[in-house]
């Protein structure tokens, strides 16, 4: 984003074209990946949080599993409100019960997130995970 910036000040005029799909997937992915920073410090603003996962096959008929947080935030007008929040999309290679827990762990683990203020777990369609 930053070369991008450069580019546009010296060239001062930037004619209109469309990015190649890399490019934009490219583009989205670090856009995810601020997203993802917010959420992430909102959470550990808050310290506590329950965890929801749910996974599904996607049309190419591989399983993806959602991560969402949810958690308590002190709002501008000095009151408590809770907060749902999407946070992460995996593919999910194995449906145990021990591979989905290995991938939740890894997650927290790869955000800091540290699973002793875990609160809560919500598994949609989840029998595998009891």
């Amino acid at each position: 984003m930053h070369l991008i910036a450069k580019h546009q000040e010296e060239e001062k005029r930037m004619q209109a074209h469309y990015l190649s799909l890399k490019s934009q997937n490219e583009f989205i992915k670090e856009c995810g990946k601020l997203v993802a920073r917010e959420v992430n410090r909102e959470i550990k603003k808050s310290i506590y949080f329950t965890i929801i996962t749910d996974s599904t096959p996607d049309s190419s008929h591989s399983e993806q599993i959602t991560f969402v947080f949810r958690f308590l935030h002190f709002n501008d007008n000095q009151l408590w409100e809770v907060k749902e929040r999407f946070f992460k999309l995996e593919e999910l290679e194995k449906k145990k019960g021990s591979d989905i827990t290995k991938l939740i762990l890894n997650v927290l683990v790869e955000n800091e997130l540290n699973i002793q203020n875990c609160r809560g777990q919500g598994y949609d369609n989840g029998a595998n995970m009891a």
